[in-house]
């Protein structure tokens, strides 16, 4: 066995490339917000998981963050009005 000063190779997240974009339509479609703001968000959201060991849940892990700050943003631009 020879060890190399190389680093490993790490296979991409699970969630980028073909995977992305269908997540990005139906989000945007879905919270009424432009394609290129939700991937801005989901690159963010990514980051954040660059480093996880197990990349298995991160296509789930993702899509709940994005919905939980689409969410929030909807919810600050329109405020509920109280009676």
């Amino acid at each position: 066995m020879t060890v190399t000063g190389e680093a490993p190779i790490v296979p991409a997240l699970p969630i980028e490339g073909a995977l992305l974009e269908p997540l990005v339509s139906r989000l945007s479609l879905q919270y009424d917000v432009e394609p290129s703001d939700v991937r801005m968000h989901a690159a963010e959201v990514l980051r954040q998981f660059s480093d996880a060991r197990l990349h298995a849940f991160v296509p789930v892990l993702v899509e709940k963050q994005l919905r939980e700050r689409l969410r929030r943003a909807r919810a600050v631009a329109s405020p509920a009005t109280s009676g």
